[in-house]
């Protein structure tokens, strides 16, 4: 197996290199600041002094140097700059410093700049001498120093760090590297990363067959081919964790059975004595040495850290076990819990229906309670209760929440009261829990009341507490304090790119245009327009039209209109935009804003809003095309406007609906001429005239005048009529004149009310 393995790596490092590639590490002490070059063996080499600096160059015209993280580890008081340049090296300093250079191994070039100029004398030239072996410089008269990479013992060298230099191996190499790669597979196999494969994978040659013939030396494989078998099968460590997940416990399998009470009893994790007591108690029975903690161990301590409510601690113990078990995910997912944070693994989830420990952090690890699962509130309530004082003050008030979102008041309250006596923790999530059951219980007001008090009397709490105020201030129609809103900018600040920034810019430009303070909501969209989606962008510009279109003073929304109206808009906010500019007759502006395309019912009010702009230009056979197909009262008054404009003032009276609606419709129909409807009327001079002119007879109704051709021989109209035998024109003209003496002041009144310029 081992030969297998190198020949695998064998055939994936073996031949010759283009490029030798330089390596720097760099190291920083008081005194000194040190880079260590992995240099090809045996290479000749010289360091000099240069401008600024000193110069490092390698015979050996295909190195390239490495510069990446050098200045990561480094600060640059001494070291200014690293400059390559073909095989050298140019070396900038920053202080009045001196640079010297020696061989640490055959691969390793050692610089150290040091404070101080070169004493008068020295050499300013530093060489290989050719063979490669030169030793490090005396430093008898020099501080002594933690020098680092300087290590004797192999086993610990930092020469893991430095990338490897490819060239020939000899046979101490070889050896080393096997015994490199036997220590990796036993540590991978004791992690449960690698399994071997058993030789059945291969059909065994019947006893009787002919022996095959072995070769001596393994054929190599072609580059960049593995061997198929090589007896080994690797995986990672998640694969490894998710095939532990089905470990047996003493209560069932992960995946068919709830576990035990016992895995989960908290309350079994610990004593009555003090915490320095039972943790001391445990630090004595580890076995001690460097390394992975043995699992049992490792689980005991964890246990004991989980008794006191430490989660930290506990996954840090949990993280240093030889090998990862069912029951360390299970641990880990509850110190995670414990400290607040969302589980990984996923295996606490599962076991929501079994009641009990197991149900109570199922509970806690999915944050609710899903519909339609058999959840025992009971056994979760006793297993609260049995819970560590500590270990309750830590999840009573999230536990508290979830039982509250399922509608199980009593059973919150039974928490919170526990949670409360239990511990002196003024937790967030104790505190919401409490306020959100007031809430169900009491005045919303007076939760408004106590969610702004804990909000200012607070040192620091998370944007919940802001979200809760902007949720219950928009509920109770109420507005939000200044104070409250500064401090949200606050979180606002720091808050990242997340769903919860989102809530927060929401709640605070809703709070502030509440404040009629349109201004200062436009300046909050404005600034955290680059973190935002555009969708939302959108949504935020908005609200904020529709709060000036409806809101604001003339003066102020022709400024926001005309001059800062923000984009994107929804075509909503757009039409009421658009609508105001044509209360004030400015149809081209109103024209202008109308850019995103409308759906459903701001469509039908696009088309009115155009229609009506088209009235305001004078584009009166537009208005038309534009209504095509709508019937109704709205896009009729459209179109009677239009007639009206163009004098048609029957066909303008006809588009009007059946009832009288005030003066313009009054006016319309007396400019139409429809005396049946204004004989109606309830405005008295009004009803008199229509009632006058209705009974006048055809012939003397107001009628627009024709004229009509001289009668001929013959013609009927030439003949006389016999009434006029009876009475005469005389007679008819005397009685005319009697009705104008009594409606004379009827249709002076009458007139007064209506314009006669058309």
């Amino acid at each position: 197996m081992i030969r297998s393995l190198l020949v695998v790596l064998l055939s994936v490092v073996a031949g010759a290199a283009t490029a030798q590639t330089v390596a720097i590490r760099s190291g920083w002490q008081a005194e000194f600041t040190r880079l260590v070059f992995s240099i090809p063996p045996a290479v000749e080499w010289e360091l000099t002094e240069a401008e600024e600096g000193y110069l490092l160059t390698l015979d050996d015209p295909t190195v390239v140097y490495d510069l990446e993280g050098v200045f990561e580890r480094i600060p640059q008081s001494r070291l200014a700059n690293l400059t390559p340049d073909g095989n050298a090296l140019k070396i900038d300093l920053a202080c009045d410093c001196r640079a010297d250079a020696f061989l640490w191994r055959p691969d390793r070039l050692v610089i150290d700049i040091k404070d101080g100029t070169a004493e008068d004398g020295a050499d300013t030239v530093v060489a290989s001498d050719g063979a490669g072996s030169q030793s490090p410089p005396a430093v008898a008269d020099e501080p002594l120093v933690r020098l680092p990479l300087i290590v004797t013992d192999t086993a610990h060298s930092y020469e893991v760090l430095l990338p490897e230099v490819f060239h020939e191996r000899d046979e101490d190499q070889i050896a080393e590297t096997e015994r490199t790669i036997i220590e990796s597979v036993a540590r991978a196999a004791s992690q449960g990363l690698i399994d071997a494969v058993p030789a059945s994978a291969t059909e065994a040659a019947p006893p009787d067959a002919e022996p095959v013939e072995v070769s001596e030396e393994p054929p190599v494989p072609a580059e960049g081919l593995v061997p198929p078998d090589i007896g080994l099968v690797a995986r990672t460590s998640i694969d490894r964790d998710l095939a532990n997940l089905a470990m047996p416990f003493a209560g069932g399998t992960i995946e068919t059975a709830c576990p035990g009470n016992e895995v989960l009893r908290v309350a079994d994790w610990g004593d009555a004595r003090s915490f320095h007591a039972q943790l001391g108690e445990v630090r004595r029975s580890l076995s001690g040495g460097a390394g992975p903690l043995p699992l049992e161990e490792s689980l005991t301590l964890a246990r004991r850290y989980l008794y006191f409510g430490f989660g930290h601690e506990a996954a840090f113990a949990l993280r240093s076990a030889e090998t990862t078990t069912a029951e360390v995910a299970m641990l880990s997912d509850v110190a995670m819990i414990i400290e607040g944070e969302r589980t990984r693994s996923g295996i606490l989830e599962t076991n929501i229906e079994c009641g009990g420990s197991a149900a109570l952090w199922a509970a806690l690890a999915l944050g609710e309670i899903p519909s339609g699962q058999d959840f025992d509130r009971d056994s979760v309530i006793f297993a609260f209760l049995d819970l560590p004082q500590y270990v309750q003050g830590a999840v009573g008030g999230e536990l508290a929440n979830i039982l509250l979102e399922h509608g199980d008041i009593d059973a919150s309250m039974i928490f919170l009261g526990r949670t409360e006596r239990a511990t002196d923790i003024d937790s967030e999530g104790l505190r919401l829990a409490s306020i959100d059951v007031e809430m169900m219980n009491g005045d919303p007001r007076q939760t408004f009341s106590e969610l702004l008090n804990l909000a200012r009397t607070r040192d620091r709490y998370s944007e919940e507490i802001i979200l809760r105020i902007f949720d219950l201030a928009n509920e109770l129609d109420v507005p939000v304090p200044r104070d409250i809103l500064d401090l949200s900018a606050v979180y606002r600040f720091e808050a990242d790119e997340s769903p919860r920034l989102r809530k927060l810019i929401s709640g605070e430009v809703q709070a502030t245009l509440f404040a009629g303070d349109f201004q200062r909501a436009l300046d909050i969209v404005n600034e955290e327009s680059r973190r935002i989606e555009r969708d939302h962008l959108q949504v935020l510009n908005s609200s904020i039209a529709f709060a000036v279109a409806r809101e604001v003073d003339d003066v102020s929304f022709l400024t926001f209109s005309l001059e800062d109206l923000p984009r994107p808009l929804l075509a909503g906010a757009e039409n009421a935009i658009a609508a105001r500019l044509l209360q004030h007759g400015l149809a081209d502006a109103a024209q202008d804003v109308l850019m995103t395309t409308p759906y459903r019912r701001d469509a039908s009010e696009r088309r009115y809003l155009r229609a009506e702009i088209a009235l305001q230009l004078g584009e009166l056979d537009a208005v038309g095309d534009i209504l095509t197909a709508m019937t109704d009262p709205r896009s009729n008054r459209i179109r009677a406007e239009a007639l009206t404009l163009e004098e048609d003032y029957v066909g303008a009276f006809s588009l009007e609906g059946p009832e009288i609606e005030g003066t313009e419709d009054t006016e319309a129909a007396w400019r139409a001429g429809a005396w049946e409807r204004l004989a109606e009327s309830d405005i008295p001079e009004v009803k008199a005239v229509s009632e006058m002119i209705l009974e006048l007879p055809p012939e003397e109704a107001f009628t627009v005048p024709q004229e009509q051709a001289p009668a001929g021989p013959g013609d009927p109209a030439g003949e006389a009529d016999p009434q006029d035998d009876i009475e005469g024109p005389l007679a008819r003209s005397n009685a005319i004149l009697q009705r104008s003496y009594e409606s004379r002041d009827i249709v002076a009144q009458a007139l007064e009310r209506f314009s006669v310029e058309n």
